[in-house]
């Protein structure tokens, strides 16, 4: 998703031989309803890190490269000490009573080249998995309680781990920010 990941910036560490994994959990009551939230995640030409409707700190870009209806493919540009580019996929699903869950993750191996030579964009993460859960359940009250589970695993040294989970929690912010606009 689009947010996805403002989490590359301020890193520019030198990888090394082990794997760590962040994970970032919110949970809020908001005001729009499921369908206006996930509007707002997909308003792909509207958000950026200044300039646009909604705002996203280091993303410098985010396109739809293919659109298949309740699953997406976008590309985003994020800035930081080194830049990240990157395709994600994304799908909507439609649960009871008005609930809605919104998963993004980084699209297979052979996706990612069909989508490059589709795009002439390229693939540059320090990340090697990203998962973004969003689940938008109505509330009684007329409110909405959007959750948010963010996680990626990344092969830098530990101590980047405070880093990346400082950004993908200013990323949650930024995103919970833009459903009250």
């Amino acid at each position: 998703m689009k947010v996805l990941l403002s989490l590359a910036l301020g890193i520019g560490l030198q990888t090394v031989a082990h794997a760590s994994v962040v994970e970032v959990k919110r949970e809020q009551k908001v005001s729009k309803n499921p369908t206006e939230l996930y509007q707002v995640l997909t308003a792909y030409d509207e958000t950026c890190d200044t300039g646009c409707k909604y705002r996203v700190k280091g993303l410098q870009e985010s396109k739809l490269i293919e659109n298949l209806g309740d699953e997406q493919f976008i590309w985003q540009r994020l800035s930081g000490v080194s830049e990240t580019r990157q395709f994600i996929h994304n799908q909507v699903f439609y649960g009871d009573k008005g609930q809605i869950s919104f998963v993004s993750e980084y699209p297979s191996t052979d996706k990612i080249a069909e989508l490059s030579s589709k795009a002439g964009e390229v693939q540059k993460s320090i990340f090697r998995t990203l998962t973004l859960k969003w689940i938008f359940t109505p509330q009684d009250d007329g409110t909405t309680l959007a959750s948010v589970t963010m996680r990626v695993d990344h092969s830098l040294p530990e101590v980047a781990s405070p880093i990346i989970r400082n950004a993908l929690e200013q990323s949650t912010l930024d995103l919970f920010k833009n459903f009250s606009i």
